[in-house]
């Protein structure tokens, strides 16, 4: 069994072999005839991270070699992608940055690091998550070497990421809310951060902390898909990332004039029309009750930042920079707000909730802490045990759910504290119900009753109409209601220029509301007046939940008093009514004749004609 597996993998570094020599173009005399040297590749601080996508990986590694490749295939298949570099010098090593696309969901994929002589890293796996229900690890401050020693530091690094991905191994990525190491500039601060042996198969998508600023190695270290331009004098490390319904979206607090973030939030929201989830990560957390709480800086983030997020109607803000454990109420407006539909008696669980949630995230190394102060409007829970923490955050459609363990001496897990988001089955805005009035006389004389039927665009789901019908008091009077079949008149009032009726309809199947009669008044003239309804009604969807919802209609009613004692019908009217025979509402006379378009096709015909005729004196 074991030849077999040596023999699959060097035929593998073979393939590789070729590739890169295929990639490299043709070959130095000393390279021909390769030796392929698994494991003999001498490379350092190797990271994996997101790429734009679930369906991206993007690699970071130093070699002190100036071109290389990453090599990627499915495990257990021949197949494989080869991504060739020239790394970026740095003294003595260089930087090498590759991405592979492509990938499937719920894969394990082999990996390897390929030198310039054929030489190999060691042969690391990573497997890809489902993104459609997938779980994560988040953490704040490791901050290597704060403590005044790195191999402790490290070793309590080490230690955490062991617990977390050992208790939960289907986590699919690590989230570090900033300050990675103590000073920016120190490369083996860099080495025990990525020490632990979790980082070679567990993607890590970092923030940048005031203690990772004002150093070219953070940039170095990870490959950051989606950077945006922050403008001049800016560090460029805003970046975002997609994992299936969640957008992430990670910002250089560092740079404190907000435009610029808001900006790149817009286009990274933009870019993500579908994301269900929208997570912002950032290193000084606005919402903090420890040693940073009464920084100007942090006050200003509340005033200048926090309006922001309200506006982007962002979920939730991961936060580290104050090294202890706070979950805020749901803010908005720095408001708590407290009034939420709560799905448990602890207020743990909430559905559809207003405001943002704000979680500052304690050390993950346990390299330093802070101590909390007492409680404000703005805390919903918090932790200080002096013990390094980590979160396990599980998304699917409906559920957002975080949860947070305190690493203990004897290396159990403690749950500290565990808080779930729930959206409702995604809210479509219902198409507004139309409502349609029409008469059964298009022109109306003086003394003259007709009727305006009133309906729905289509049958809809309703039990309880309101229907308010108004018109001009000067020209019409209210002269009776008729119910559709099957409606109850509840309640029914009339006054000058309106009828208000209340009907009951039991099937729940509603179009046809009514006839409304109305009387024209002797004095009516020769004018077309608005006549309009709104209809309040309880509409009850395919969930069988139910909305208060409003439809409006209207029309103008043409009236007339041709024929009457105050306009007398002539034969020379009559005359110059044939003259405009087959005249269209289209011509620029229409408005001298259209009080003659009885039939209301908007054409002065032959039934008109006939009609005028008959009211000749």
């Amino acid at each position: 069994m074991q030849k077999n597996v040596h023999k699959k993998i060097v035929t593998w570094l073979l393939a590789s072999a070729l590739a890169v020599a295929l990639s490299f173009g043709a070959l130095p005399s000393a390279y021909a005839d390769p030796v392929v040297s698994p494991g003999s590749l001498v490379f350092s601080d190797a990271v994996i991270s997101p790429g734009s996508d679930e369906s991206q990986m993007m690699f970071t590694w130093y070699t002190s070699q100036a071109t290389g490749m990453v090599s990627v295939r499915i495990q257990g298949t021949d197949d494989f992608a080869l991504t060739n570099t020239v790394g970026t010098a740095r003294g003595s090593l260089f930087v090498h940055k590759a991405v592979v696309s492509g990938l499937l969901p719920s894969t394990t994929y082999e990996y390897c690091f390929v030198g310039n002589d054929y030489s190999t890293s060691a042969i690391y796996t990573f497997t890809t998550g489902c993104p459609s229900s997938f779980s994560f690890l988040a953490v704040g401050d490791p901050q290597i070497g704060s403590s005044g020693n790195v191999a402790s530091d490290t070793s309590g690094w080490n230690n955490t990421l062991n617990l977390a991905t050992t208790n939960f191994p289907d986590t699919s990525f690590l989230l570090s809310a900033g300050d990675q190491v103590e000073t920016a500039g120190t490369a083996a601060q860099y080495a025990g951060y990525l020490s632990p042996e979790a980082l070679k198969y567990l993607p890590i998508a970092n923030a940048v902390g005031n203690h990772d600023a004002d150093s070219q190695l953070f940039a170095d270290h990870f490959n950051l898909p989606n950077r945006y331009n922050l403008g001049s004098g800016a560090t460029q490390l805003d970046y975002w990332f997609a994992y299936g319904n969640t957008l992430f979206m990670v910002v250089d607090s560092n740079t404190t004039s907000i435009s610029g973030h808001k900006a790149f939030m817009q286009a990274a929201i933009a870019a993500n029309p579908d994301a269900r989830w929208t997570v912002v990560m950032f290193h000084h957390g606005p919402y903090v009750n420890a040693s940073h709480r009464s920084d100007s800086y942090i006050s200003s983030f509340r005033t200048t930042w926090i309006p922001v997020f309200d506006e982007l109607q962002i979920d939730v803000v991961i936060n580290g920079h104050d090294h202890s454990y706070v979950r805020s109420n749901q803010m908005l407006g720095n408001v708590a707000q407290t009034d939420q539909l709560w799905l448990n008696a602890q207020k743990t669980a909430v559905q559809d909730p207003t405001g943002t949630l704000y979680m500052e995230l304690n050390s993950g190394s346990g390299s330093k802490y802070y101590a909390l102060t007492t409680t404000t409007f703005f805390v919903a829970a918090q932790n200080q045990a002096n013990r390094p923490n980590f979160s396990v955050v599980s998304v699917d459609n409906n559920n957002f759910t975080i949860t947070t363990y305190q690493v203990n001496t004897n290396n159990t897990l403690t749950e500290i504290d565990s808080y779930t988001i729930v959206k409702s089955s995604e809210i479509v805005e219902p198409e507004p119900v139309g409502l349609t009035l029409t008469s059964d006389k298009n022109i109306v004389g003086s003394d003259q009753y007709f009727n305006v039927s009133i309906s729905f665009s289509e049958r809809i789901e309703s039990n309880v109409i309101n229907i308010e019908l108004t018109f001009d008091a000067d020209k019409f009077d209210f002269a009776g209601y008729t119910p559709a079949a099957g409606a109850t008149v509840l309640k029914r009032e009339a006054g000058n220029g309106f009828v208000n009726i209340m009907l009951m309809v039991p099937s729940y199947q509603a179009d046809n509301l009514g006839t409304v009669m109305l009387k024209a008044k002797p004095t009516v003239g020769v004018t077309n007046s608005a006549i309009a309804a709104t209809v309040t009604f309880v509409l009850r969807d395919s969930n069988l939940d139910k909305v208060i919802t409003v439809a409006d209609g209207s029309y103008n009613q043409k009236t007339s008093n041709a024929g009457s004692d105050s306009f007398e019908i002539d034969l020379i009217v009559l005359s110059n009514l044939i003259d405009a025979f087959g005249m269209t509402s289209d011509n620029p006379a229409w408005a001298s004749v259209s009080h003659f378009d009885y039939n209301g096709n908007e054409e002065i015909d032959i039934f008109d004609i006939v009609t005028v005729a008959q009211m000749v004196k």
